[in-house]
């Protein structure tokens, strides 16, 4: 029987989770399956086994999942059962709180994969419930598509002055001093739970200060080709983003991203780029902290309703390249060659 503890600042239901789409959530305690509707921001997954409905929740999905589990469990608190003599629910520690994050094993050494352990262990089961693709917060998105791109080399939103992750220097990484709660703004993360376990913030420590290199499994590739990037395609935004970093297989030459390999156009209205109405947008290199990423400044902040297309050439005479000289795989079919394009659209200015 699963038990509902209802407390001053959070109701906390015990289940485990199957899916989540289009907006319900169906779960299981073990004997009854539970749908539960989510509505926009109050309910939360906060780890693999509970859900925290947070206390500002509006009352009608607070409703829903009381109704949903009561109904589910067939309220045995009437008789008595699993109260104490103040009538509260009998709890132990472990069902009350919320679950200890699962520390990474350091008794091996730094292993290549190192970046996809802690994207495996720590952001896709912990952090990307809240910095996921949808209403990422603080604009931060830790799920696996987007993580690298959005932390190493990229500007802290809350903190200007540091880095998301500085390779090289983890003290002055704003997403380390987020997890040891130094942060000079907000609260220790992960927001809500118990802190992460030192060996696991060691290893992510250990991580930066070796580099903050993506895993190298792919760099064996014979050329470098995007494996994320800070925007995805068909992207829609409210203004025009002032930077765009991409993350690659492997090592790219910075020197071969210039105005002749890189460009930015606006559709001019049609949203094609084949009618000879297009305009150009200036766009610059930044020098970039690890040779894994490149990140594009845009010149023109100026937003305009309009479908925009980022190219990054990778044939013809001049194309942008590895380090070993070779053609980036622009279209990722695994050789070198061919042309990277992103595309998004900007609509309802903001």
């Amino acid at each position: 029987m699963s038990q509902l503890f209802v407390y001053s600042s959070v109701i906390t239901i015990k289940v485990t989770v199957e899916t989540q789409k289009n907006n319900i959530l169906k779960a299981n305690n073990g004997n009854d399956r539970v749908t539960l509707p989510v509505y926009t921001e109050p309910l939360k997954l906060f780890t693999r086994n509970k859900i925290i409905v947070n206390r500002n929740a509006t009352k009608r999905a607070a409703a829903a999942v009381i109704f949903a589990v009561v109904l589910n469990t067939g309220c045995a608190a009437g008789n008595g059962e699993n109260l104490d003599a103040n009538g509260q629910p009998v709890t132990d520690a472990t069902a009350v709180d919320a679950e200890e994050p699962e520390a990474i094993d350091v008794s091996a050494p730094m292993a290549s994969s190192a970046f996809g352990t802690i994207q495996s262990t720590v952001f896709t089961p912990i952090c990307s419930e809240c910095h996921g693709p949808v209403g990422a917060s603080a604009g931060l998105r830790l799920d696996e598509a987007a993580s690298f791109a959005a932390i190493v080399g990229v500007t802290s939103s809350e903190v200007p002055a540091l880095t998301r992750i500085a390779p090289g220097d983890p003290d002055n990484s704003y997403l380390i001093q987020k997890l040891e709660g130094t942060a000079a703004v907000g609260a220790q993360m992960p927001l809500g739970g118990p802190p992460l376990p030192q060996d696991t913030i060691d290893f992510i420590r250990q991580w930066v200060s070796d580099g903050a290199l993506p895993d190298s499994t792919d760099a064996l590739a014979l050329a470098p080709r995007v494996t994320s990037t800070s925007i995805e395609n068909d992207a829609s935004l409210h203004r025009m983003p002032d930077a765009v970093s991409i993350v690659w297989t492997s090592a790219v030459d910075s020197n071969s991203f210039n105005e002749a390999t890189v460009s930015l156009l606006r559709s001019g209205g049609d949203g094609s780029f084949n009618e000879g109405n297009e305009s150009a947008i200036s766009v610059s290199v930044a020098k970039s902290p690890s040779p894994y990423m490149t990140t594009l400044l845009i010149n023109d902040l100026n937003s305009i309703e309009d479908t925009f297309q980022l190219r990054i050439t990778g044939e013809g005479d001049v194309y942008a390249r590895g380090t070993d000289a070779n053609n980036i795989d622009g279209d990722g079919n695994g050789l070198p060659g061919g042309n990277f394009i992103r595309r998004f659209t900007i609509k309802h200015l903001q």
